[in-house]
């Protein structure tokens, strides 16, 4: 690097001397490296993080999506129209193919082929983009099937202290049974797009981005963007990706109620037990205005489940402390990609990839202005 303060690189012509007003320097945020950068000049602390999610629009309209049972219905129908179509077409190809002899004699052989009926090419190209999103909506079902029976014959192997081979067995049986749901949708505009509800509560076609933030210069410590409408699926993975960019674990991660599930409770214990990452994951949602109650007084009680044991401990003075700090650590982050980058107007593109590449380069240029 040329020159710079440690957090910029500068731009080496921008520093030449010159006589008259000082000129501009033109300054670039450095991309985060993982176990370099950020971390080696020390502003990563990971004494607290938090993690938080924002849903980026999608290039695409919800109204060009279809849900599973409609895209059965309809691909039925289609097909009902290309059979009659077809049959249409058979004989009117048999009393062009007088003509067609015809044609030979006068053009050759190899003259121009007769085209397919409009109606019937039109059909036929409309078909198979409802037999691509059908093909979709069942590969997903049946990866969903798969992870789920698979997870939970991993945890029936935990408990009963074995390591057999029939997890990947219950997968393969729970992918070749697994169903859509009627409602499962695909977007023929933006395949890998999902619909979401936004913060303003309105349902929008879009893709659910994920940042974890440092509390001590508000860097980004991990970054992506996924189809999960739920926060709730990204919290261990998000997690992770900071730890794997980082070299460390956080001593503390906040996240609010939207990531709150069983399995992300447990979790939560283990990295706690296996890292010493203390989580404070809100519950449930308060009113505007509610306040936290206070923490009972005696000891938890021995049947309390994960869930009751992270309530209580929010209500506590160390616990409501802590998990004050989360608006303040990770939204205006979102905040800055949303208004200063135009991020509303960042559209992710049709493909995954390049959604991916999308939210992560904007979130770098907004920590030198927090």
């Amino acid at each position: 690097m040329p020159g710079g303060d440690g957090l910029f690189e500068v731009d080496p012509a921008a520093v030449e001397p010159r006589i008259g007003p000082k000129a501009p320097v033109n300054k670039t945020f450095r991309m985060f490296a993982p176990k370099s950068g950020a971390a080696a000049a020390a502003m990563v602390k990971l004494g607290r993080v938090a993690l938080d999610g924002t849903k980026l629009e999608a290039a695409a309209s919800k109204h060009k999506a279809m849900s599973y049972a409609r895209l059965v219905d309809k691909e039925e129908r289609v097909e009902a129209e290309m059979a009659e179509l077809e049959a249409a077409a058979a004989a009117l190809l048999t009393d062009a193919e007088n003509i067609d002899a015809a044609e030979d004699k006068a053009f050759g052989a190899n003259g121009k082929d007769t085209d397919l009926p409009a109606e019937l090419d039109r059909r036929e190209k409309r078909l198979a983009r409802l037999q691509a999103a059908r093909a979709q909506i069942e590969a997903e079902a049946a990866a969903k099937a798969r992870k789920h029976a698979e997870d939970k014959e991993r945890r029936r192997q935990d408990r009963a202290g074995t390591d057999a081979p029939e997890m990947v067995a219950a997968g393969d049986q729970a992918a070749a049974t697994a169903r859509p749901k009627d409602k499962a949708q695909a977007n023929f505009t933006d395949p890998q797009s999902r619909i979401m509800k936004n913060g303003d509560g309105a349902y929008i076609q879009a893709y659910n981005a994920q940042a974890v933030v440092d509390d001590a210069h508000q860097i980004i410590t991990a970054a992506d963007v996924t189809t999960n409408p739920s926060d709730a699926l990204n919290h261990t993975g998000m997690l992770d990706q900071s730890a794997a960019n980082t070299g460390i674990h956080p001593q503390q991660a906040l996240a609010d109620a939207g990531y709150c599930s069983e399995a992300n409770l447990q979790a939560a214990a283990s990295r706690q037990a296996e890292h010493g990452t203390d989580t404070f994951m809100a519950t449930g949602r308060l009113a505007h205005d509610e306040q936290v109650p206070s923490a009972p007084r005696g000891r938890i009680p021995a049947n309390a489940t994960p869930r009751e044991r992270m309530a209580r401990k929010l209500r506590t003075k160390p616990g409501r402390a802590a998990y004050a700090q989360r608006k303040a650590i990770v939204e205006p982050v979102f905040g800055q990609i949303m208004t200063c980058q135009n991020g509303r107007e960042r559209k992710p593109g049709t493909t995954t990839g390049s959604a991916h590449r999308e939210h992560p380069a904007a979130c770098p240029v907004t920590d030198p202005r927090s």
